[in-house]
């Protein structure tokens, strides 16, 4: 590994030089078949496999893949984080040829692929291969990142129109960059019924559908405040994110939590009779934050105080109580 990463940072820097002195901009000699880089219609990709080649050796892959409702999948298990997954579809609809290497910079473009490369494939809804390159390293002075095709030999320097900068960045290998940190979905017309369960059950509440679109205040007791009621499902505009997968940072952490009580659990339900259990736990070393997992999956994460606040209020609290016993949680 060591070596290759000294070969990699070697060839750039040859790069680099041939960039400065040998690239030219003529684009009259471009091949079609060699150059069609960009996918006019991105609604027709339902599957993205980026691997990581290391001389010629495949490595780390990331598949990202389309579902029958227009979400994305990462890795055959996990939701994708759909902007990123965007923003990867627009950069490969308008990416175009920049500069065309000449000869001696060509050759060493070559040597660099054979180094280390992102291959992309594209597969349609059938899973029929529809489109692939590889993709190198960005060139000096961000004029943009070098790519060639799968069937070709011949690397060009490829950008966005209209920016310079290089567009690698789209094709990360990263899976903490596609793989989104989903919580609950939070969709109203999906939930049936949603949970807020703290350590003191007065504190706890129960909301109930009991029509398309009518929430009701489950157990005992008077009726929700309207203007509470409806303040309170304001919040709730589909899905909800954490903030990091935190195991690695934390190790042992989850473990010495499960033999505790959670602080707060929160269970949403669903029309389709699926059901999310999210535990929660106040971090004593940041005030901002709290550790939890969803119950099933149960990799430790991070979820910040602005994101989760806004559900966790209380019975009082949805009663219209204006008492102490209102306030969001328990205090210390």
């Amino acid at each position: 590994m060591r070596s290759t990463l000294i070969l990699a940072a070697i060839l750039i820097a040859g790069l680099t030089a041939y960039f400065v002195f040998f690239y030219s901009p003529n684009l009259d000699s471009l091949v079609p078949g060699d150059t069609a880089f960009a996918v006019k219609d991105t609604s027709e990709v339902y599957g993205i496999v980026l691997t990581q080649y290391r001389e010629e050796e495949p490595g780390q892959q990331i598949r990202l893949e389309r579902l029958a409702d227009g979400d994305w999948q990462f890795n055959g298990a996990y939701p994708a984080m759909r902007p990123r997954v965007r923003n990867l579809l627009a950069v490969m609809s308008r990416i175009e040829v920049r500069e065309v290497l000449n000869e001696a910079a060509t050759a060493n473009a070559q040597r660099f692929f054979s180094t280390v490369r992102t291959r992309v494939d594209l597969f349609d809804q059938d899973g029929d291969l529809m489109h692939s390159y590889d993709v190198g390293s960005e060139t000096p002075g961000s004029r943009g990142t070098l790519m060639r095709m799968r069937h070709s030999e011949t690397p060009y320097v490829v950008e966005l129109p209209g920016l310079q900068g290089y567009v690698k960045a789209a094709y990360s290998l990263d899976p903490t960059f596609w793989r989104a940190n989903r919580l609950f979905d939070a969709s109203l017309s999906r939930l049936i019924r949603f949970s807020v369960l703290y350590r003191e059950p007065e504190r706890s509440f129960t909301l109930e559908k009991v029509n398309d679109s009518t929430f009701v205040l489950a157990g005992p007791g008077a009726g929700a405040d309207p203007d509470r009621l409806a303040d309170y499902l304001a919040n709730f505009k589909g899905q909800v994110y954490g903030e990091t997968f935190a195991e690695q940072m934390f190790p042992g952490k989850k473990e010495q939590l499960a033999g505790m009580d959670p602080d707060i659990r929160i269970v949403a339900a669903y029309r389709d009779g699926s059901q999310k259990s999210l535990v929660l736990y106040d971090r004593e070393d940041d005030d901002n934050g709290l550790f939890g997992w969803i119950e099933g999956e149960n990799e430790l994460l991070t979820i910040q105080h602005f994101v989760i606040d806004p559900f966790l209020k209380t019975r009082s609290h949805i009663l219209g109580d204006t008492t102490g016993q209102s306030l969001l949680l328990p205090m210390p």
